[in-house]
């Protein structure tokens, strides 16, 4: 668990969130507003349930500004006060239709104590929680796309434990707002979410080594059929590695939530962890990459089999075909597809292409940008948005 300490100094320094005035609604997917309903936190820890009630009563009860109101008195006059020729605003001056200017009104300031009263009401370290919880549903669609997908491409033999760790992780993320401040539930998960990391760690160890021997494996001069059943083996074992990669990233993440420690540091040295490990997947994908083209441009200057034409333009363009791929730094070869090597025409080894295609993405940024909004939320001044059905945050990293 987190120190106390650093939650009591993290509440002194939000101390001032107060609503915020007027909002458009409409520009909200624009801005990229994190949005969490004000139903689902009702539902959540007690806390969680005494803020969205707070929101609601302002919402129904108090005109939220945060800058100074002013009501008009006309003092009994009839008619409407002037705009200004600019278009700028409204004079003090009544204009009857037909008469013109019959007297002044005048601008009083709206008593503003209800307001301050109602931002005080807030609970600031609710309103981060809420702010987290808000990015996490924003990335909640990603997150579960990307473990379809996954799971689309395992063996059998694989699947049945991957859906099971990639299930047990779901539900805590689905359930974890509903348990904010219950300590038997996260330290119960906390275990869970511990022996899923261990493993993915394990794994992705296991497949980078995997992955190195295959590729030091083979001749000078390649035989078609080598080179196929390379790219076979490589397909399934960066699917492995990719799926140890988001079991890793989504396991981190939410040891970060169960823990509840937000604190400065620890957020940043699990950022730049998750930011290695998908680093060095890039790099050792982009290396595989490098070697079968190199491979097959050897079996293709033999002149004896004809050789691998798939590689340059097939896996280029297979690559930039494939949904939800990550953009990163990829070998030119993988960008611009390479030189026409001529057609291939063997469907299976062409399936394989693209289903190493598909694997160019680490599939672990949602988690990274999961990381880097609990910090904002946390750790940077946090302005909210409502609209009496749901609050919004935005969350800049």
């Amino acid at each position: 668990m987190s120190d106390p300490g650093n939650k009591s100094e993290i509440v002194q320094m939000m101390m001032n969130v107060e609503m915020s005035p007027a909002f458009d609604t409409g520009t909200a997917q624009e801005r990229r507003l994190a949005k969490i309903s004000l139903a689902d936190l009702a539902t959540g820890g007690m806390g969680l349930a005494a803020l969205a009630n707070t929101i609601q009563q302002m919402v129904a009860q108090v005109p939220m500004q945060t800058e100074q109101l002013y009501r008009i008195n006309m003092h009994d006059l009839v008619g409407t006060v002037a705009a200004r020729q600019d278009g700028s605003g409204f004079t003090t001056a009544v204009v009857q239709a037909g008469k013109g200017i019959v007297g002044n009104a005048s601008y009083e300031a709206v008593d503003m104590s209800q307001v301050a009263q109602a931002a005080s009401m807030v609970d600031p370290y609710m309103m981060m929680a809420a702010a987290a919880l808000a990015g996490i549903e924003q990335e909640l669609g990603e997150i579960k796309e990307i473990s379809k997908n996954i799971l689309s491409f395992m063996e059998e033999d694989k699947k049945a434990a991957t859906r099971g760790n990639v299930n047990v992780l779901v539900d805590i993320l689905n359930n974890y707002k509903h348990n904010v401040g219950n300590e038997r539930y996260r330290e119960t998960r906390h275990v869970q979410v511990l022996d899923i990391r261990r493993d993915a760690e394990k794994d992705i160890e296991f497949y980078r080594a995997q992955i190195g021997r295959t590729l030091d494996e083979g001749n000078i001069i390649h035989v078609s059929s080598d080179v196929a059943e390379k790219l076979r083996r490589l397909n399934d074992l960066f699917g492995n590695y990719q799926t140890a990669l988001y079991l890793y990233g989504f396991s981190t993440f939410l040891e970060v939530m169960l823990l509840e420690n937000f604190d400065a540091a620890y957020l940043d040295s699990v950022a730049a962890k998750i930011d290695d490990y998908s680093l060095k997947y890039r790099e050792l994908y982009t290396e595989a990459s490098r070697r079968i083209e190199e491979e097959s441009k050897t079996t293709v200057r033999s002149g004896v089999l004809g050789g691998l034409s798939f590689v340059g333009k097939g896996l280029g363009a297979a690559i930039s075909a494939i949904p939800l791929i990550e953009q990163g730094p990829v070998d030119e070869w993988l960008k611009d597809g390479g030189e026409a090597l001529g057609a291939f025409n063997d469907d299976c080894t062409r399936k394989d292409i693209e289903a190493l295609a598909s694997k160019s993405d680490s599939c672990i940024a949602p988690f990274q940008r999961n990381v880097a909004m609990v910090k904002a939320a946390y750790h940077k001044p946090l302005i909210p948005y409502t609209d009496g059905k749901s609050v919004m945050f935005e969350l800049t990293a």
